[in-house]
């Protein structure tokens, strides 16, 4: 084999590697991603589902929806205790 043809090969060859790290590398990101986002999906339905606390789900899920529902709570608390008086 000549000399330039062994270093075609080569590059050839580490341009393959290249192009299959950069692919393997890419598909990792995406299902670290995809994964990312069924967590965060599945832990507020589990949490639902078992009765745990409504508002650290919706804090997961909506963070802007658990304020509003946070103070309407406290709100009813509120007049519930005033109107005990």
């Amino acid at each position: 084999m000549r000399s330039a043809q062994l270093r075609a090969l080569i590059s050839r060859v580490s341009g393959y590697v290249s192009v299959a790290y950069y692919t393997a590398q890419q598909a990792m990101s995406v299902a670290v991603l995809r994964i990312g986002a069924l967590l965060l999906i599945a832990v507020p339905i589990a949490e639902l589902a078992v009765g745990v606390d409504l508002i650290t789900t919706l804090g997961l899920i909506a963070p802007e929806l658990a304020v509003v529902v946070a103070i309407a709570l406290i709100g009813f608390f509120a007049y519930r205790r005033a109107s005990r008086k």
